[in-house]
Parts: C-alpha cells; structure tokens; sequence
C-alpha cells in the first residue's frame, strides 16, 4: 500500500509499504481522507519528538475493512474516526482518569504509523463511528 512516510527530520517521501493486519483487538480502516495538521509540519522539523520511520497523519477518517476477533460494537463497512492517542490504562494518570497525562501514551501518526496511507490500523477503543 501506498503511504506518506517520514524518514528522518526534514525527510519525508511517499513509499510502498505491506498492509497491516489486524490483532485480535484491532480495525483495519480503508483511509477516505486524513488532514494536514500543524503538528506535522513540527514532526517534519524535528520539533516533537516521533518515532520515524512513521506513516504521518492523525486526523483520518476512513470505512472499516477488516476487524479482530476480540472486537464488539464496530463492524466492516462502518465509517470510523480515530481518537489518535492511546493511553496505556495501567499508570497512576490513566487510574486517577487523566489519560491525556498518561506516562506511556502513544499516538497514531507519530509513534505508530497514521493515516497518510491507503490504510491505518488501530486498536478499535480509539474507533468511532
């Protein structure tokens, strides 16, 4: 598949890439549009930290290809948005329900591969219809 990449700091270039494949708990999203935020334009400067190589692209939308098996309430053919930050679920701020301080968050489209691509995997509890 098809996917924006950033390589390194001021490297970036569109690349071949294999489609992932969901996890038991994971939705495979056929990207319809994802848009340009000013975080990336940071991430292509190398003013937030990231994990490159990494597909960019947090704000996506997109219809459901493939599910887990684990997964309930989203099905193939929905049409989903992603909450782009996953939050662990174990640390002191996600127990005192402040996820966004959570000390192992993660974020699709900066330390997971986003939705600059044909298609974005993500753990469906970030999946809304």
């Amino acid at each position: 598949m098809r996917a924006v990449r950033l390589e390194a700091v001021g490297k970036i270039g569109l690349r071949e890439i294999p489609k992932p494949v969901p996890g038991p708990e994971d939705v495979l999203v056929r990207i319809e549009a994802c848009g340009v935020c000013g975080t990336d334009r940071h991430l292509f400067h190398g003013e937030f930290p990231c994990t490159p190589p990494v597909t960019l692209g947090h704000e996506f939308s997109g219809i459901v290809e493939a599910v887990g098996a684990a997964v309930s309430g989203i099905a193939v053919g929905d049409r989903v948005t992603g909450d782009p930050n996953i939050s662990c679920g174990r640390c002191a701020h996600c127990h005192a329900g402040r996820v966004n301080l959570c000390s192992n968050l993660s974020a699709i489209g900066i330390h997971r591969d986003g939705g600059f691509a044909d298609y974005v995997l993500m753990p469906h509890k970030q999946a809304f219809r």
